[in-house]
This record gives structure tokens, sequence and C-alpha cells, in this order.
């Protein structure tokens, strides 16, 4: 595994530092301040709900290359007190596109440090008017408080880092027909990282069946299709080598893809989030 890579150890807070709730907060029930973490600093954030549709957001600017070393996956450590509510992980490119993940009632962790690892892919588009997201040109991250189970509350953040989760994969739940299915590169870079240059569909048949797979942009649109084919049962392979149906090289972003496999009697579906970026 390639070592992580510090984003910000949050140990630099001060009233004129980069953080800052960009006079987003509704009702302006936010205090930022820098307190001991775990190891170093921990930037604190104090808030206060008044209305049920209220949020809270800090955030910073950088101009970083996601993709150096290979990174492929955010992590960061955070707890809460008091208030059960929501987390919003946020992500910006130069384009101001924003993609996010989201935590549902997470803030109160009585006290207790948490980590999260959140793969590139596990993003989904929020706003910006291009929804392809340049990870080569990431220029801010925030993080929004929303209101969930609880009311006022505290929430702590420490070491935002960015790394390669080499060991990640992802796989889906057995089920009658599809034993697994499981992606090694994902997100892949085609043409640019020769290890990473193709996404490999890797799936387990627990009886013959008729498979396919479909590759759609954000908005729908078919990308790549791949022709029904009849596998027996064990494991087999489909490659996406990063090329559309027309065979040209498709721009970064977040990709959706199907599977299916139609059995004697079953057929099931397996839909989720693949990412090019290179």
């Amino acid at each position: 595994i390639i070592p992580d890579i510090m984003i910000d150890t949050m140990d630099t807070y001060h009233a004129d530092s980069a953080w800052g709730d960009f006079a987003q907060s509704q009702g302006n029930a936010l205090t930022l301040s820098t307190v001991d973490g775990q190891q170093d600093k921990a930037l604190r954030l104090q808030y206060v709900f008044t209305t049920p549709d209220e949020w809270k957001y800090v955030g910073r600017g950088f101009d970083l290359n996601l993709l150096q070393d290979s990174a492929n996956a955010f992590r960061f450590d955070y707890k809460g007190q008091q208030g059960n509510n929501n987390l919003e992980f946020k992500i910006y490119d130069d384009n101001n596109t924003i993609f996010v993940f989201k935590m549902k009632n997470v803030t109160s962790t009585g006290d207790e440090w948490k980590t999260v690892t959140i793969p590139y892919e596990n993003f989904v588009y929020f706003g910006g008017e291009d929804k392809n997201f340049d990870f080569k040109k990431f220029t801010k991250l925030g993080f929004a408080i929303t209101k969930g189970n609880g009311g006022e509350g505290t929430f702590w953040v420490h070491n935002i880092q960015y790394l390669r989760k080499s060991d990640f994969v992802q796989t889906a739940p057995i089920g009658r027909v599809i034993q697994q299915l499981s992606i090694d590169n994902n997100p892949f870079a085609p043409r640019t990282d020769t290890a990473r240059a193709n996404a490999n569909f890797i799936f387990i048949l627990n009886e013959a069946a008729e498979v396919g797979l479909r590759i759609y942009d954000l908005s729908g649109r078919v990308v790549r299709e791949w022709e029904k084919t009849n596998y027996p049962a064990g494991t087999h392979t489909l490659t996406w080598d990063g090329l559309n149906r027309n065979n040209r090289l498709v721009r970064n972003g977040l990709f959706l893809y199907m599977f299916t496999a139609k059995g004697q009697k079953h057929t099931e579906k397996i839909k989720n989030i693949i990412a090019v970026i290179r």
C-alpha cells in the first residue's frame, strides 16, 4: 500500500486561517476553534440548530492533484457529542463541480474517535454544470452538518488524508445466480496507468446464465455495452478499457454500470458506480 498523503492535520487553524464557514451557516450559530485531537490538533465545530431544515458548513481551499501516487480514497477522523445529525463531506474541482458523500445520523459518537474511508467512486454528483469531477484539479473540501435526529452539538474533525486503497474490492451480495461480483480496479486510469489501465469485472456464477454489462453516464445514456453471452457456472471476467461505443476514450468522471445475469429461473441485476480518473 502506498503511504497515506496528508491533506490537512487541522493543527494550523486560527482566526485568519483558510478554514471558515464562508458565511453559509444559516443563523450564523457556528463556532470554530482548534483543540487537542488524538495526536496533534483537531478542528472543533460547535453548532446550534433552530429550524428543521438548517445546516452548518465549514471548508477551505486547496490546490491538489488527487490522483498523484494512484490515490483513490479519502480518510479522516471525527467524533461528536450531543446532537445525532447528518454529515456531508463535499469536494470541489476548478469548475466548481461538487460531489458529496453523505453519512446519516453519525455526529454523536459518545466522544469516541471514529475513522471513515471513502473511495472516490462512492461520491455522487451534488452541483455544478459539469457532472464530471476533475480529480487532478481539486480546489476545495467542506463539511456540512445537517439536521438529523438531534439538535445542537459539538463535532471534531482531524487528519484529512487521501490514500491508495490497493486492497479495496467492491463486492456484491451473494444471490441465487450471482455468487459474487467484484471490480479489482475501481477507479481505473485507462492509457495512463499500466497497472490500472482496465477495469475488470470479475464474477462468479452459481449456475449457467446469460450475462450482460452496460456502462452509463450520469445522465443515463449508454456509454458502452457488451453483447449478452451465455456463461457456465464458475468464475469469469469482463474487461472495460475506458472506451465508449465509438471506440473513443471517455472523459474523467463517475459512471454507472448495470450487470445482469439471467439464470434458469431468476434474473439478477447489480447497479453501482465506477470511476475513470487519469
